[in-house]
């Protein structure tokens, strides 16, 4: 009798032993997991921070651009240049100025990229 209670002393033993693995081996891998996760979240706002920098130096380079060209250009021809992008802008209606961006609004503005003013910049 003394010798099933021992074994049954040692299984005890032994089950409590298992579940406290299986417990620290789902805890270990639940870790890795969320370590992963906020791995894999840093890299895509790393990646969205790369575009944007990239979008902004982008568009700083466009303006230093055209700066450097307007300030080439006479005043009179800036006038010119403004004259046709305002005339062009006060015709549109504002269904066609929600559209901004579009090929279609773009086209609008045609006669002022083929001016002799635009060709300078």
């Amino acid at each position: 009798m003394s010798m099933m209670k021992k074994n049954s002393g040692k299984e005890k033993k032994f089950h409590s032993l298992a579940k406290r693995m299986t417990f620290t081996a789902i805890i270990f891998v639940l870790v890795i997991a969320l370590a992963g996760i906020i791995g894999v979240v840093r890299a895509v706002f790393n990646f969205m921070k790369i575009g944007e920098a990239y979008d902004a130096f982008t568009t700083a380079q466009t303006v230093v651009h055209l700066s450097a060209n307007l300030t080439e250009m006479s005043d009179s021809d800036r006038e010119g240049l403004t004259e046709q992008v305002m005339t062009v802008y006060r015709g549109l209606s504002d269904e066609e100025r929600s559209r901004a961006g579009t090929e279609e609004y773009r086209s609008r503005f045609d006669s002022v990229t083929q001016s002799e003013y635009y060709k300078k910049l």
